[in-house]
């Protein structure tokens, strides 16, 4: 069975992410890279653009041993081929808007605390430490919230 990309359904493409159709929440999501699991699947963009990606390619980022044991099982079996280990930089190159997110994250979050919107409660640390303090990241969030486009209802 090949998985359906999100991505494509959507027309998410082009390297300005501006254009880009995504859920609100995605938008401040503390953990878009998958940093808290033991094993993360990633599209391979060569260039970030996903125009150029390569037919039934995906990164995949073990995290932990036992992430580490399930990619081994899973090439054991035959369900996955490797095509060599990536580096942190060039899976950067593969998608920079990770990148750009992790860094704005924080700011985006400010903006939406100053405009009076719910924000999870998080304690991911690098949100911090990667804080790029960017002022119209906070100010366009802030925008945004305040004009209703963080209108998902929030549950019960």
């Amino acid at each position: 069975m090949r998985a359906r990309r999100w991505s494509r359904v959507n027309s998410r493409c082009g390297r300005d992410e501006a254009g880009w159709r995504i859920q609100p929440r995605c938008t401040i999501c503390p953990d878009a890279l998958g940093e808290a699991a033991d094993i993360t699947a990633a599209d391979v963009w060569p260039g970030g653009n996903p125009t150029g990606e390569a037919a039934e390619v995906n990164g995949v980022i073990t995290r932990t041993l036992a992430g580490e044991a399930l990619f081994n099982e899973a090439m054991a079996a035959g369900a996955l081929v490797s095509g060599g280990a990536m580096t942190p930089e060039a899976l950067s190159d593969t998608q920079p808007h990770h990148v750009s997110k992790k860094k704005n994250l924080a700011a985006r979050l400010r903006g939406r605390c100053a405009a009076d919107t719910p924000v999870y409660a998080h304690t991911e640390p690098r949100i911090v430490t990667l804080d790029a303090k960017n002022p119209a990241e906070q100010e366009g969030a802030f925008t945004r919230a305040k004009v209703g486009w963080f209108c998902e209802a929030l549950p019960e």
